[in-house]
């Protein structure tokens, strides 16, 4: 960590003074609920995000590892966990543009998220063409800041698709009983040329059954996939189930689909997520699965109802359903969220049982977490 991220988080911590943003039923990133016509997303102008951490994992023999930075091979211990920046311009009522760049814990130098436009001329949907998160998840489609838990659940981060280049049509306006997205991308992620004319597609339908409680379905294929997080799962397990191969050769298929809900009401708030993903390729067919869920609520606290969160959650997470290992998760989380009156911070303490089906070993996290956005 340079002393350049020790100003910035230290100053940003000193300008703390305050709520993070509202809970909303819509999780993606390319709309705003409107007063009149529906209209692109993005706040409009500059935003930033500084998150820092410290975690202390037990150090038990031969940990696994799902990708987490809170694990031996993440960076257990302190660092600046998100460094992330963005810009929005709105041209006239139609036309969005959007950047988001990061520079975060062991990266040196910047790295572009997002880049796109997004065009809202027409009544039956929206036009995003660009770098953007693809519409799979409402854990992976929810900024990490109004998450309840410090991390995203297992099933999002390794089953889900990730951000990607591509084209993306959208019916989803937050007051609409119904919302649709349709995407076709590269398949190889960020910063990535498709050199090897195969796709991903990605649909997702909602259903905004009351004002606080919406389900989603989720559906996905990535034919010949580079770079996904479930190859990049095998990769830090030394090849865990013999499919690296067949990855390497482009020879394999990923589909994935997934359900998931969420609940709002009062100072209360839950999610709840479903996903299935099946690889195939050389004759082979793996199948992985898990799910989550998660929820929050406000306690009394020095006479305010919003500033301190009670929060915990449950998941279970197996990469190869035909077989018992110690990469078959079972996490339970338990902590506090301090969201800080009439600002854009929070602090999280959480506490994260991990529990493997097979060769359990002792790794429990303790997560003490800051994030500030600021405008």
């Amino acid at each position: 960590m340079t002393s350049k991220h020790v100003l910035m988080v230290a100053a940003v911590m000193l300008s703390c003074s305050g709520v993070c943003s509202a809970q909303t039923l819509r999780p993606a990133s390319y709309w705003k609920c409107p007063t009149g016509k529906p209209g692109p997303v993005k706040q409009m102008g500059f935003n930033a995000r500084v998150e820092a951490r410290y975690s202390l994992t037990q150090d038990g023999p031969a940990l696994p590892s799902w990708g987490s930075r809170d694990d031996h091979q993440g960076g257990d211990g302190y660092n600046t966990r998100r460094l992330r920046a963005s810009y929005g311009h709105q041209f006239g009522e139609d036309l969005l543009a959007y950047a988001h760049v990061r520079r975060d814990w062991g990266m040196d130098e910047f790295e572009i998220r997002d880049a796109y436009l997004t065009y809202s001329g027409w009544d039956f949907a929206n036009l995003t063409a660009g770098q953007m998160k693809a519409p799979f998840s409402r854990d992976h489609l929810t900024s990490h800041i109004k998450n309840p838990l410090a991390e995203r659940s297992l099933i999002s981060t390794i089953l889900a698709p990730k951000r990607d280049v591509g084209l993306l049509l959208h019916k989803a306006d937050c007051t609409d009983t119904f919302g649709w997205y349709a995407g076709i991308y590269g398949g190889d992620g960020t910063n990535k040329t498709n050199t090897h004319g195969t796709y991903l597609t990605v649909l997702r339908a909602e259903y905004l059954a009351t004002p606080e409680l919406n389900v989603a379905l989720d559906w996905a294929h990535n034919n010949s996939p580079l770079n996904t997080p479930y190859q990049k799962l095998l990769k830090k397990n030394d090849g865990a189930y013999g499919l690296q191969t067949l990855y390497d050769a482009e020879a394999v298929d990923e589909d994935a689909w997934g359900l998931d809900l969420s609940f709002a009401h009062g100072g209360t708030r839950a999610w709840a997520g479903y996903t299935r993903s099946n690889i195939e390729g050389g004759g082979r067919s793996v199948a992985a699965d898990g799910w989550y869920v998660k929820a929050g609520h406000h306690l009394p606290w020095r006479g305010e109802t919003n500033t301190l969160e009670l929060v915990a959650g449950y998941e279970e997470f197996d990469p190869n359903t035909d077989v018992a290992d110690r990469l078959d998760a079972r996490w339970l989380t338990i902590g506090f969220n301090y969201h800080v009156a009439k600002s854009n911070c929070q602090w999280r303490l959480q506490y994260v049982v991990r529990d493997e089906k097979q060769d359990d070993v002792s790794n429990n996290t303790l997560i003490l977490d800051y994030e500030h956005t600021f405008r």
